[in-house]
């Protein structure tokens, strides 16, 4: 038994999602995206935090750890739960962050995802991005959508990872999963290799770098689905991001390119829930219309928020207005909504105990024995579909 294992099983059994290691501190947990110390437990000193780690960093990685700085691996110290490991180097020394990885991802329905985020995965070719800021359970999500595939639907699905995480079982469709460093040396050999051994869903972990996105949508000219990660938190800086790797004599290829094969964009975030359960997802939804597609190729990216708040009809939402429905259910707060809308204003009536951004304001009170007028303040509009 590994002596990080009993850190590891405090975790697991408080219902935490994360646990977080630094020289001279002492262990950190996260649940429901809030870190507090390990009741009871002492400072790391630099040897001790070295032994913990070296015990489960994998065969062989330890000096590539402390030569290159950082190593993650996936480490499960009974045979079945498994957390995601990120050690690294830091100023003050040595840290690593362990994410508990649950033994299967949780269905679609369960984790609350725009209606359109399934339709994702009925799609038989394509591009489709998920997005969101590190710790908002994109991984999860993708999981999610690639074990609704498989449950579903005859289809050859391969994985590439680092390192893998959810372990996806073979049902209607047949899973191959491939680790970064372990079955493949890097991320654009496992796409070439997906090319010509013709996989028909290509799930790819972060996308960076202009050989791994050119690769991806060129697997989607060959027929296949890809689902691809970044790190982003709206969908317009996601698709700057994609076309900005791109040097500018290669960004009108990149940007016909994107617009032909890109079929749909959810960006993720996790918002503490009202009632203090847990986290819940909030997503901003993009479809790949043709009215995107000619958006994308003529270079008017900042124009789709515009698009998407207009394309309700197609499965689109604005975060704001997926933030804002949430509130209105009663899920989240004003408060957790306003830290995280794009435009604030809509938000600050709710703080404040108004009504609900879009809503009509209420009637005065009659007045008897008064004519009523009732005027509109300067510069508002008739409130209307959004």
């Amino acid at each position: 038994m590994a002596t990080i294992d009993r850190l590891l099983q405090h975790v697991r059994q408080a219902g935490g999602s994360d646990l977080h290691l630094a020289d001279g501190q002492p262990p950190w947990m996260r649940r429901n995206g809030q870190l507090a110390a390990l009741a009871g437990e002492q400072p790391l000193g630099a040897e001790a935090l070295g032994a913990l780690l070296k015990e489960i960093v994998p065969p062989g990685s330890w000096e590539g750890f402390e030569r290159g700085g950082e190593a993650t691996f996936a480490y499960s110290p009974d045979g079945q739960t498994r957390f995601r490991v990120s050690c690294f180097r830091q100023a003050a020394g040595r840290g690593a962050a362990c994410r508990l990885v649950p033994a299967a991802p949780p269905g679609l329905a369960e984790l609350g995802l725009a209606p359109a985020v399934r339709e994702f995965g009925k799609l038989r070719t394509g591009l489709v991005l998920i997005a969101g800021p590190t710790g908002a359970g994109v991984s999860t999500t993708v999981a999610a959508l690639l074990q609704e595939i498989a449950l579903n639907q005859s289809r050859r699905i391969l994985t590439v990872e680092d390192p893998i995480e959810y372990v996806l079982p073979s049902r209607k469709s047949t899973v191959a999963q491939r680790e970064i460093g372990t079955h493949v040396p890097d991320l654009a050999t496992a796409l070439r290799d997906a090319a010509r051994n013709g996989f028909d869903v290509i799930s790819v972990g972060e996308l960076r770098g202009r050989d791994s996105i050119a690769l991806a949508m060129t697997a989607v000219q060959a027929g296949a689905l890809v689902i691809g990660t970044l790190r982003s938190s709206t969908v317009v800086r996601a698709l700057d991001q994609i076309t900005g790797v791109f040097p500018e004599e290669e960004k009108h290829w990149a940007r016909a390119m994107l617009a032909n094969v890109l079929r749909g964009v959810c960006v993720q975030h996790l918002v503490p829930k009202a009632d203090g359960s847990g986290r819940c997802a909030v997503n901003e939804v993009l479809v790949g219309t043709p009215g995107v597609g000619a958006a994308i190729r003529e270079g008017y990216i900042s124009k789709l928020n515009t698009m998407i708040q207009s394309g309700g009809a197609d499965g689109m939402i604005t975060l704001d207005d997926a933030l804002r429905k949430k509130v209105e259910a009663k899920v989240i707060t004003a408060q957790e909504a306003l830290a995280r809308a794009n435009d604030k204003s809509r938000f600050q009536g709710m703080v404040k105990g108004g009504e609900a951004p879009g809503s009509p304001p209420p009637p005065p009170p009659p007045m008897a024995g008064r004519t009523q007028f009732i005027t509109r303040p300067s510069g508002s509009q008739p409130t209307g579909r959004r």
